[in-house]
């Protein structure tokens, strides 16, 4: 009897143990997993098994058939110490895999399985289908090419009838290798609740991301978190957003590899077509845009569009790419690969469709001639004394696709450019001209006319300065009269490379006024004009724009502080011409700001009141000197570009015709006619008035007879500043 009671207290300390052992197994199973969202047991493989030499934890190794097969573990890992490899040495049949323990799962509900593998042999993936009977069923949802290096395989599937539980078989069925790790098996929302409102046109499930999950606590609704690599990362959902409620939020705290990012469901693609990519961020650390493209082999492939600095703001970002061939859906990572966060809202991914408006023949550069060597219609040209090499391909353009390069070297002289084909205009027509680029070197933009007579004329648009990132190109310009085409130039002036991408010309409305206007801009200051030039216009009631340099009030040559204020109270505008007259694209940008900002500062302590235009010296500017106009708050500035305006121009790149010793009145006279006809605004650029005879003098006899015509036509004469102000009306 005592023995039997022994016995019997023996069974069941023995059913506790394993029974405690059990869920002790279990709950371990469950703290490996890399994510509570993700099914597969020890996912990573870093967790060796304790009872079995050999196995990671929670898995198996197996095979059948005719093959003599390797099953090692642990081997490097993706990204963490450890993964499996199959190797099979002799093959006649049947095949060799490691799998994870078969889990629960609900018939009718998607799953999303992924992982990474490396294999010098086709492998291919494939479930085991645990039915309610017993049996078992084995599809197969991916057939995968030898791969080098690491690569992605994901891919979502149904659960069917009758199924109870699935493993997943990453198997060979030949001589070679496969080494796995990284798996991945998350349910994906089939039956979700209606999405806010969005444009149509937006291919991002819940872009502005205020629908929260239904079935997934934490996450927003058709949206994933994420990442891989050794860091600490939490992603927090929801936190303050942009436009709405909601935003998520991605924060690494201790880092050594890969990233973290949210990202939607991946979306259908058609491949070959183009598409724009923009969001919202807050950061404070340097993040990045990657697209994961599906492939239909079951593969993924990765496009870079963009990078973004830190923003204590939010702020926009935008990229572009084209799905490649084979492509079938994509997603966007915004992610970061640091220590930092990362806030990200209003999500928008649309097809971009060519623009009607855009009369640049392949503008996006994409479509290639019968070589692939340059664009379609496209050509190359230099001249002077460099050397030029000229290149296309894809990996250049802004969305990763084609783009056309020129790198300078040996440079003298001359240019170097590609340039579009020639596009038929009229006299008189205004357009607006654009494109992107990056460069190590300054650039300009160029506008070549052919004009009826066989003869050429050229506009120069703007001057860039160097961009390591993609920037924008944009100026506004009106066709000369007689011109019967043109060609458009983004051209290199030095040592270094420049790629432009999507070039864009289009017309734009009139921008005529209701009638032509006249300016008379006096540069430098020189006393000459407050000698001779300014008793003619006083008479005749006309007021001019003067462009006075700061530093000069000392110099007799030049008008003095007291001159300065006489000029102004009799109507005259006092615009800045910098304190010293220096070339400002020659400078540091400290040095080059200073003269803008303080050039101003001391004019208005003169006692004019406020100093709203400003000329660049020598028409010397470029993008960054135009802003540093803006940033000290002028309305407008005058550059060399010779030309008229229009309500269309760009107030800080205003062209004017140069009146020199030896322009004519008969030539000025034109120059007012044409303003006239055209009812555009004509600004007439002069400097000193005196008989010296100087390349930058006129006689007073020659402004008299200007000024003469001006009243006997009753042409419209106005201050820059006052024409700046017609612009706007």
């Amino acid at each position: 009897m005592k023995s039997k009671f022994i016995k019997t207290k023996l069974f069941y300390l023995t059913t506790i143990v394993f029974v405690v052992c059990f869920f002790t197994l279990v709950w371990t199973d469950n703290a490996a997993n890399a994510s509570s969202d993700n099914l597969v047991p020890n996912p990573s493989l870093e967790t060796a098994s304790t009872t079995q030499t050999g196995l990671p934890y929670g898995w198996r190794k197996g095979g059948w058939g005719a093959n003599t097969r390797v099953l090692t573990y642990p081997v490097a890992g993706h990204t963490g110490e450890k993964a499996a490899k199959t190797e099979i040495t002799s093959y006649t049949g049947g095949d060799a895999k490691w799998y994870f323990y078969s889990v629960p799962v609900t018939v009718g509900q998607q799953y999303e399985f992924s992982d990474y593998y490396m294999a010098d042999v086709e492998s291919r993936v494939t479930l085991q289908l645990q039915m309610a009977d017993g049996t078992y069923k084995y599809p197969d949802i991916g057939i995968l090419p030898p791969a080098s290096d690491w690569q992605n395989f994901r891919q979502t599937f149904t659960v069917p009838d009758n199924v109870v539980a699935l493993t997943v078989f990453h198997l060979i069925k030949g001589v070679g290798y496969l080494i796995v790790d990284d798996y991945s098996l998350t349910q994906v929302e089939v039956v979700p609740p209606p999405p806010p409102p969005a444009p149509s046109d937006n291919l991002v499930p819940n872009p502005s991301l205020e629908t929260a999950s239904t079935t997934q606590a934490g996450l927003p609704y058709a949206w994933r978190k994420g990442g891989w690599g050794t860091n600490t990362r939490v992603l927090t959902y929801p936190v303050a957003g942009y436009t709405g409620e909601k935003a998520a939020k991605t924060e690494i705290t201790s880092y050594t590899s890969g990233d973290a990012k949210w990202y939607f469901y991946p979306v259908p693609v058609t491949a070959g077509q183009q598409y724009e990519f923009s969001d919202y961020y807050v950061s404070d650390i340097s993040s990045y845009v990657t697209v994961q493209v599906n492939m239909s082999d079951g593969t993924n492939k990765y496009i870079d569009i963009a990078a973004a600095e830190p923003s204590e703001t939010w702020h926009g970002l935008y990229g572009t790419f084209v799905a490649p061939q084979g492509a079938i859906s994509a997603t966007v990572f915004h992610m970061i690969k640091g220590v930092g966060y990362l806030i990200v809202d209003d999500y928008s991914l649309k097809e971009v469709v060519p623009d009607p408006d855009n009369i640049v023949y392949n503008g996006s550069l994409e479509t290639q001639n019968y070589n692939g060597t340059k664009p379609d219609g496209w050509n190359t040209n230099r001249y002077g004394s460099n050397t030029a090499v000229f290149s296309y391909k894809s990996g250049y353009g802004i969305n990763g696709s084609k783009g056309a390069k020129v790198e300078v070297t040996d440079y003298v002289s001359g240019d170097a450019k590609w340039y579009s084909p020639e596009i038929n205009v009229s006299g008189g027509e205004e357009y607006l001209f654009s494109d992107y680029y990056m460069s190590s070197a300054s650039s300009n933009t160029t506008i070549q006319f052919r004009m009826s007579d066989g003869t050429f004329s050229y506009i120069g648009l703007m001057n860039y300065v160097p961009s390591s990132k993609w920037k924008k190109a944009e100026s506004s310009f009106i066709v000369p009269e007689g011109a019967a085409a043109m060609i458009l130039f983004h051209t290199i002036k030095g040592n270094g490379y420049l790629i432009t991408d999507n070039y864009s010309v289009k017309k734009l409305p009139s921008g005529k006024f209701s009638e032509g206007m006249v300016t008379f801009n006096f540069d430098d200051g020189f006393y000459s004009i407050y000698e001779n030039a300014l008793p003619i216009l006083d008479a005749a009631g006309i007021k001019s724009s003067q462009y006075l340099v700061s530093g000069f009030f000392t110099d007799s040559f030049y008008v003095n502080p007291e001159e300065t204020m006489n000029m102004f109270n009799a109507g005259h505008e006092i615009g800045s011409h910098t304190i010293n007259h220096v070339r400002l694209t020659d400078l540091s940008e400290e040095e080059m700001r200073n003269e803008i900002f303080t050039s101003k500062a001391e004019i208005e302590a003169v006692g004019v009141p406020a100093v709203k235009t400003f000329v660049y010296p020598f028409g010397a500017f470029n993008d960054d000197v135009r802003q540093a106009v803006i940033d000290a708050g002028y309305i407008g500035a005058r550059s060399v570009f010779a030309g008229y305006n229009t309500k269309n121009s760009d107030k800080f790149s205003l062209k004017d015709q140069h009146v020199e010793s030896d322009v004519t009145v008969e030539q000025i006279k034109s120059y007012i006619d044409r303003a006239v006809a055209d009812r555009t605004w004509l600004i007439l650029e002069l400097h000193a008035t005196d008989y010296t005879g100087d390349k930058y003098s006129n006689t007073p006899e020659t402004l008299q007879a200007v000024v003469d015509y001006l009243i006997q036509n009753n042409v419209k004469v106005v201050t820059t500043e006052e024409g700046i102000a017609l612009m706007g009306q």
